[in-house]
């Protein structure tokens, strides 16, 4: 069991309870393995942070905030974020309304359901295996392998939507692009030699007009990608 005495800061006191829950659920637990190439924020866990470690050991996380806890609509393992407090690993129920947890700061390993709604919880995760029951031989509860995602497909799939205006965009930014030589051409072969004047003052807007649209469609995609 991780052990997490001395812990300083919230970041740390993370990384020891993530560790427990994912050795909880048979998961590798070794913090070199868990948060290899995943930056983490001193003070602060973002909830996508979370998931993303989650998903790369195939386990799912459910959020839940102070109101689901004092309504016991919370599933355990969880790992609760405290206010002014490190977070602390739910593993399992104790003995009354007590839980089991990793050990604390102090050497505990159970805290009283009491002792955490008397805190103010800004937040919390419960977590889960991830099982592929897609197959048709597969039953309901039985599972052959941890499902896990592609590592293109699985994070694009959920941003198709945007991904589709982008792709939508650079096609008409390249197009936009031909008009450029296109108009460069005509004026040298054809407009300057013959002196057409009123031509070049039409072409001169509509490459005017191409020029704003390229920039406004290149503004929509940046934001977009973003």
């Amino acid at each position: 069991m991780n052990q997490q005495p001395n812990i300083l800061s919230p970041k740390e006191a993370f990384k020891a309870c993530f560790s427990a829950v994912a050795g909880y659920l048979g998961r590798p637990s070794a913090e070199t393995v868990l948060f290899a190439g995943v930056p983490l924020s001193d003070t602060r866990i973002a909830a996508d942070d979370i998931r993303h470690l989650a998903e790369r050991i195939g386990l799912e996380v459910t959020e839940f905030n102070h109101r689901d806890f004092l309504r016991g609509r919370i599933d355990l393992p969880a790992i609760v974020f405290r206010v002014s407090q490190l977070p602390v690993a739910l593993l399992a129920l104790g003995e009354g309304d007590a839980y089991i947890t990793a050990p604390q700061e102090d050497g505990r390993t159970t805290i009283g359901r009491s002792e955490l709604a008397a805190s103010y919880i800004s937040g919390g995760a419960s977590f889960s295996i991830t099982y592929a029951n897609a197959a048709e031989t597969m039953s309901v509860g039985s599972a052959a392998r941890i499902e896990r995602r592609h590592w293109l497909t699985g994070t694009m799939g959920a941003f198709w939507r945007t991904y589709s205006k982008v792709v939508l965009a650079a096609v008409f930014i390249n197009l936009l692009a031909i008009a450029s030589p296109i108009f460069t051409m005509n004026v040298y072969d054809r407009i300057l030699p013959n002196k057409a004047i009123s031509t070049l003052w039409v072409l001169a807007l509509g490459i005017g007009a191409v020029i704003l649209f390229d920039l406004l469609l290149k503004t929509a995609r940046a934001s977009l990608i973003d």
